[in-house]
C-alpha cells in the first residue's frame, strides 16, 4: 500500500541492496516533534553501514486542482501515469483517492476532496480508478466512506444526517465511483454516522455498499479508528469490514474471544477471509512477489 493524495506518498530513502527487504526510514516529519525524545530516536535509527536506497514518485496534483479541469479523460492519463509508478515501487493498494463532500472552508483534508458537488465527485473518482485499474493487479481505495467532512475532532464526531442527504450529497459520489470506476477497496471514515462508527455500520457497508451498489471488494478501516474508546473489532468485522488496520494481537483475540462468546458469528469471518482471499490472488503475479 502507499498513501496519496498527490501520487504516492512514499518514505524517500531506506537502508538496504534495493532488492531485499528492509526496515523504511520515516521522512522527516517525526524529526519536528517537541519532543526530543522521538528526535534522537530517529537519528539513531538512520545510522547504518548499508547503501541508503533512494526513490521518488510524481507529485502530482492534488484533488481541489484536478477537479477544476473537469477533465475526465485527463484524471484517467494520470491514474494510469499512477499506475505504472505503482509498478516500478512495487504497491498493489494507492490509499486515494478522496471522495467526500466539501462543507466547510476549514476542514483540513478540502485540498485532497474533488468538490462540494457529488456527481463531479464521483465522476472524477471514477476516471482515475480506471487510469489506475488499467493494471489488473493495481486499484485505488475510495475513502472515507462516509461523511468525513471535518477533521477537528474526527475519532469521536457523529454525523447527524437525513437519509435524503445522506444519499443524494454525501453517498452519491461513492456510488457513481464504484459503479463507473475499477476500484476494488473502499475505506471507512473515522466518524460516527448517525449514532455508529462507520466502519461498524451494517446498514453502510453491508445493505448499501455490498447489497445495494453490488461492490464486492475490500473494505478496510481507516488507521486506528478501531481502538478502545472507539469502534470495537467484532462490530466492525460483523457489519461487512474485511481488514482492520492496522490491527494488532489484542485485535485478534477480542475477535477469537467473540466468536467463542457468541458476539460474532464465525461465518462473518470467513466472509472477510474470502473476500480478502480473492483480492489478493487477483493481484498475483507482479513484479518482485
Amino acid at each position: 500500500m502507499a498513501d496519496g493524495p498527490a501520487g504516492l506518498r512514499l518514505v524517500p530513502f531506506f537502508h538496504g541492496d534495493g532488492k531485499s527487504k528492509a526496515e523504511a526510514v520515516p521522512c522527516s516529519e517525526k524529526l519536528t516533534l517537541a519532543s526530543r525524545y522521538f528526535a534522537i530516536r530517529e537519528i539513531f535509527r538512520r545510522i547504518s553501514f548499508k547503501p541508503r536506497v533512494y526513490r521518488f514518485a510524481t507529485a502530482f496534483p492534488v484533488g481541489i486542482v484536478l477537479a477544476q479541469s473537469f477533465g475526465v479523460g485527463l484524471l484517467e492519463e494520470i491514474g494510469k501515469g499512477v499506475s505504472r509508478e505503482m509498478d516500478a515501487f512495487g504497491v498493489d493498494i494507492w490509499l486515494a483517492p478522496g471522495l467526500n463532500i466539501m462543507r466547510h472552508p476549514l476542514c483540513g483534508r478540502n485540498f485532497e476532496y474533488f468538490s462540494e458537488d457529488p456527481v463531479l465527485t464521483g465522476k472524477l473518482a471514477a476516471a482515475i480508478s480506471r487510469g489506475v485499474g488499467s493494471n489488473p493487479r493495481h486499484t485505488v481505495t475510495f475513502k472515507h466512506f462516509c461523511c468525513n467532512n471535518q477533521e477537528d475532532n474526527r475519532l469521536k464526531s457523529d454525523s447527524r444526517v437525513h437519509e435524503r442527504a445522506l444519499r443524494e450529497i454525501y453517498l452519491r459520489g461513492f456510488r457513481i465511483a464504484i459503479r463507473e470506476g475499477e476500484g476494488a477497496a473502499v475505506m471507512t471514515s473515522y466518524n460516527k454516522v448517525n449514532g455508529i462508527y462507520a466502519n461498524s455500520s451494517v446498514d453502510l457497508v453491508t445493505t448499501v455498499l455490498r447489497e445495494e451498489w453490488g461492490f464486492d471488494g475490500i473494505v478496510m478501516t481507516d488507521w486506528g479508528s478501531v481502538a478502545a474508546g472507539q469502534a470495537i473489532p467484532h462490530e466492525a468485522i460483523a457489519a461487512g469490514t474485511d481488514i482492520i488496520m492496522p490491527g494488532n494481537g489484542a485485535m485478534e483475540k477480542e475477535l477469537a474471544e467473540a466468536v467463542e462468546n457468541g458476539l460474532l458469528e464465525e461465518r462473518k469471518i470467513r466472509e472477510s477471509a474470502s473476500r480478502l482471499g480473492r483480492f489478493c490472488l487477483e493481484r498475483k503475479g507482479g513484479p518482485g512477489r
